[in-house]
């Protein structure tokens, strides 16, 4: 037998496209996924507001507390946003486990076959399909195979010989457990945190800190990483140590640790012949937060789109599956909305200007503003605007604020940085 379509990979790329390539019913879809459907997956658990535009709600029982505050922080001074009390719905907070499960289930619902507990360990092509070994020696022939598998695995792209993620970054993060009460009155709410700090975090990276209603995920990124530079982190950073006192770390599967790379940069090649890449396995990230689930969903999104149109015309040739790079180029890179290419821009900003700790002192002193903040936060919720921090008054204040704290050479060298960064 040979399925139509095979998906490698059960997280919100793999589960998003499963379901929408379902919704023709003609079409035998599988959905292979290496763990349980309930496993636990390493990640902030931050479903921003983009997600629920091209998505919908989820359902109560998924989230855990939505966003209600957004906080940027350096060694010594944070500057805090109140998104709720300004009737802002920036997102939601999420444990993957319970988030995943639900994306499966709906896939599922749709029509897809879900098989947990179904490793891939080999995959080799064939004239007319791909043919697939798993880890209990089973084999599996599909006419088109979409790999979905993140950044951490890339097995079944090197066997296949085609493109991977190759430039990373990694992160170790960790679940600390702290009563509710005690989480409202520290942080506000829900509460996403970053904290940048070249000198005692990350050179290419953050600390970060999401705090839901059952307790704070918390961890860093940088392009090396280790789990003792980890506890430095939270025992020697002055504000992140206060935000985590009496914190009890949890123990998840036998590990209190947890690290796994993030992909830096989009594959050169999406497609190839009978073959798709979704999601983290294709490198879609955006390349300042890192954050990935939006990327991850609307990747699948379009790869359905593709692949429907191909099972119509029974063509899954490389030249049917091109139409897939066009799409994501209009709706993940080139998109007016925080795309990938603008969050290029963001990334050499901060990561590559060699300025990061300056430009993030400016930014919490403007963002400490109290009435600026409240008039941004009044745009914003009148304009549908969640996101104010790319508001032109508010970066003009912090090109005001660069110029009275440095001298003319060096905010110079800045300014070409900032004004790339906000033109482009």
């Amino acid at each position: 037998m040979i399925h139509d379509i095979i998906i490698v990979g059960g997280g919100p790329a793999g589960a998003t496209c499963a379901k929408h390539v379902a919704t023709n019913k003609e079409i035998d879809v599988v959905l292979l996924e290496k763990g349980n459907i309930d496993r636990y997956k390493p990640c902030g658990g931050g479903v921003m507001f983009r997600n629920e535009k091209d998505f919908g709600s989820l359902p109560a029982e998924v989230i855990d507390a939505d966003v209600d505050t957004f906080t940027m922080g350096s060694f010594s001074k944070i500057a805090t946003i109140e998104f709720s009390k300004a009737g802002i719905d920036y997102g939601k907070l999420v444990y993957r486990d319970r988030f995943d499960k639900y994306l499966l289930e709906e896939a599922q619902k749709e029509g897809a076959t879900l098989r947990t507990n179904s490793e891939v360990i080999s995959a080799k092509r064939a004239k007319d399909h791909v043919e697939l070994e798993l880890k209990d020696k089973s084999r599996l022939k599909t006419r088109c195979l979409v790999i979905a598998t993140g950044a951490n695995n890339t097995r079944l792209q090197r066997q296949l010989n085609i493109d991977r993620p190759v430039d990373i970054v990694n992160t170790v993060q960790a679940e600390f457990e702290l009563p509710e009460n005690v989480i409202k009155e520290r942080f506000g709410g829900g509460s996403w945190e970053l904290y940048f700090d070249t000198a005692h975090i990350a050179k290419h990276g953050y600390a970060w800190i999401f705090a839901k209603k059952s307790g704070l995920t918390v961890g860093y990124l940088d392009k090396m990483v280790s789990v003792d530079k980890f506890k430095e982190i939270i025992k020697g950073h002055p504000i992140i140590k206060e935000k985590l006192k009496d914190s009890k770390i949890k123990e998840i599967e036998g590990k209190k640790y947890w690290a796994h790379p993030i992909a830096d940069r989009i594959v050169e090649y999406t497609f190839d012949d009978r073959i798709l890449l979704i999601g983290e396995a294709a490198g879609f990230i955006d390349r300042f937060t890192y954050e990935g689930i939006w990327h991850a969903r609307k990747s699948g999104q379009l790869a359905a789109e593709t692949l429907l149109k191909a099972h119509k015309k029974q063509d899954y040739s490389i030249q049917i599956l091109r139409g897939y790079e066009n799409k994501w180029i209009k709706n993940l890179y080139d998109c007016e909305d925080r795309s990938i290419y603008f969050s290029r821009m963001d990334h050499h900003f901060y990561y590559h200007s060699g300025f990061l700790d300056e430009f993030v002192d400016a930014i919490i002193t403007v963002l400490q503003e109290k009435q600026l903040i409240e008039d941004l936060l009044e745009q914003g919720r009148k304009e549908g605007r969640e996101d104010i921090l790319f508001i032109e008054a508010l970066q003009l204040k912090i090109v005001d604020e660069l110029q009275k704290k440095h001298d003319k050479k060096t905010f110079s060298r800045m300014f070409k940085e900032f004004r790339r960064r906000v033109l482009l």
